[in-house]
């Protein structure tokens, strides 16, 4: 076997594993897939493996695509289980795209005509996910991102004869999946490790606000600290970033309130602030219906005294946030695992 078919067969391999990922998140669900975006990505991906298959007699680079309709369509199929419906306009136009993409090359005999159609429709359907990742880059996560640019490069290295009709397809997918991995694995690094020193009850209210636009669906945030250290405030500003108009106050002896959040730019729907300063046990919690709130993938947790809850967190995306008395009115706020 030449060395270009199998750089070739590596990267299809590692496209495919940066898929499975996606796939057993979904399965697990941590992430709920729109069943019609990977629906059309599904024939968008049959598509541009045949066109592209009969538009160059090389086949060295073809690994990557037939990864791409395998996992993609593994994911399509999780989603029917485990995702979310909704047809937004860009994927009914991708859609009308794609299918009239088949008559076009059955009217010009040209393969290559259908591949570049695709292409641009598949980095037209890349711009929503773009624009996220650059708003709110903890919506994607780093592995399968870094792995398909991997894979992408790979995939570039497996030419053997460089032309329009087979480099086209490797160029295109290395600007989508490098442009998607450089804002996350950049967004990634910022947010590691940063600590914020406040010295007003407002300016506590201000990090908490900051850190509500980072989080997502399903977090659940952790804090620590002593009494007194500024927690309840710091949750003040987090609800109030998130869009909770209600006022908040602490569950102490309650454990549990759930607020709603009426943002419709955000899929997160509910608040739960949890403290379990006065908790006995992690059945007291489950008594009183935790685990329909907990890691969910319409709601954000608050957890103070996280401590006494550990065996409930596991599996759960979680945020450590440590809150340390300064002099007077400072305080240290340390935000780690983002």
């Amino acid at each position: 076997m030449e060395t270009k078919t199998i750089i070739g067969i590596a990267a299809g391999i590692l496209n495919l594993i940066a898929l499975s990922t996606y796939f057993f998140a979904t399965v697990r669900q941590q992430m709920r897939p729109n069943r019609a975006g990977w629906g059309i990505w599904m024939l968008e991906s049959l598509l541009l493996l045949s066109s592209y298959y009969y538009s160059t007699p090389q086949h060295e680079t073809i690994w990557v695509p037939l990864g791409d309709v395998i996992g993609i369509g593994a994911v399509f199929l999780a989603s029917l289980w485990y995702g979310e419906g909704g047809w937004a306009r860009l994927d009914r136009w991708c859609l009308a795209g794609s299918a009239l993409s088949i008559p076009l090359w059955a009217a010009t005999r040209s393969p290559l005509s259908a591949l570049l159609v695709n292409l641009f429709i598949d980095c037209l359907g890349a711009l929503p996910t773009v624009k996220k990742v650059y708003l709110n880059p903890t919506g994607e996560r780093r592995l399968p991102w870094a792995l398909f640019f991997l894979g992408n490069l790979l995939n570039l290295a497996a030419i053997n004869q460089w032309n329009f009709a087979v480099a086209i397809y490797p160029l295109a997918m290395v600007g989508i999946s490098g442009t998607i991995a450089i804002l996350v694995l950049r967004s990634e690094r910022k947010k590691n490790g940063r600590i914020f020193t406040t010295h007003s009850d407002q300016e506590t209210r201000n990090v908490g606000t900051k850190i509500a636009t980072e989080l997502r669906a399903g977090d659940v945030v952790c804090l620590y600290g002593e009494l007194g250290a500024g927690k309840t405030t710091l949750v003040k500003g987090i609800a109030a970033g998130l869009g909770v108009q209600e006022e908040i106050t602490s569950p102490t002896f309650t454990l549990m309130n759930v607020y709603q959040i009426n943002n419709k730019q955000l899929t997160i729907n509910r608040l739960v602030h949890i403290d379990t300063y006065r908790l006995k046990n992690e059945q007291e919690l489950l008594n009183i219906g935790v685990e329909d709130y907990l890691g969910q993938l319409d709601t954000v947790t608050i957890v103070e005294w996280p401590e006494k809850i550990e065996g409930l967190l596991k599996r759960k995306r979680v945020i450590k946030i440590a809150l340390e008395h300064g002099e007077r009115e400072e305080r240290k706020i340390s935000v780690k695992d983002f």
